[in-house]
């Protein structure tokens, strides 16, 4: 997978704002679309800048289990 690095914190901000704003209008298939695709935040090891660690960029998109009711 290539990753373009430059702006870590920018392209990390951006994507918690996407499903920030899906979750909030009830269009949660497209963070469950994005999952499948393997987008994922940008890890402190994949760029320096970046203040995101692997395990929070592997857990970002990760779907939760519905909730018993």
């Amino acid at each position: 997978m290539v990753h373009l690095v430059q702006e870590p914190k920018q392209f990390n901000d951006f994507l918690h704002q996407l499903c920030k704003f899906c979750l909030q209008n009830d269009l949660r298939s497209f963070c469950d679309f994005l999952a499948t695709k393997v987008f994922m935040l940008i890890s402190k090891t994949e760029a320096a800048a970046s203040d995101v660690t692997e395990e929070e960029a592997r857990s970002f998109l990760v779907k939760s289990e519905p909730k018993p009711e």
